[in-house]
């Protein structure tokens, strides 16, 4: 993966905040320990990536709603579903990289931004010797969900990599590939 960039800052003129918007930003950052720019600066980022799922047809679901939906699911409905996701990922991927035909590694940093945004802590390690990457992510919410996730992420890599293994348990997904050359 490359190496992530240095963000820069920009100033945007006199920005001005409605004064209950900065006292819960203020309150916001106090609770987290981190100055109030850096916190707008993370929200902004978050609502970005919000505003591009929405555009694709993602919504926000409670947890507890899409433990009990694919719950009802026999797994070959959840995963006939996920491969209806395909191209909505494909398309969210494209639609945030600008390129009609996205590296593996724009799709994994879309990835971590998408489970951010959904408070699901997620790590992708890349083997410096063979070149295998894993996906760990905790969605934390069932098995079925993680068959989902796993799934999804299956079919939507599909072109960049061949998925070696999609292991689905209560609280993470595992999916381990290689990538394709070029």
């Amino acid at each position: 993966m490359p190496a992530e960039k240095k963000p820069t800052t920009v100033p945007v003129g006199s920005l001005r905040l409605d004064s209950e918007v900065y006292r819960a930003v203020t309150q916001m950052a106090y609770s987290q320990q981190m100055p109030v720019e850096q916190m707008i600066n993370q929200m902004l980022k978050k609502q970005l990536v919000s505003q591009e799922l929405f555009r694709h047809g993602f919504t926000i679901t409670h947890r507890e709603t899409m433990k009990t939906l694919t719950g009802m699911l026999s797994d070959e409905l959840i995963v006939e579903a996920a491969q209806s996701m395909k191209s909505s990922l494909k398309e969210m991927v494209v639609s945030r990289t600008g390129s009609a035909s996205p590296t593996i590694q724009q799709f994994f940093s879309s990835l971590a931004s998408f489970m951010d945004l959904n408070g699901f802590p997620a790590s992708i390690q890349t083997d410096p010797e063979d070149g295998t990457v894993t996906v760990n992510v905790r969605p934390n919410i069932s098995r079925k969900f993680s068959l989902f996730l796993g799934e999804s992420l299956r079919v939507s890599l599909e072109g960049m990599a061949d998925v070696i293994a999609v292991d689905a348990t209560d609280t993470s997904v595992h999916v381990k590939c290689t990538p394709k050359a070029g």
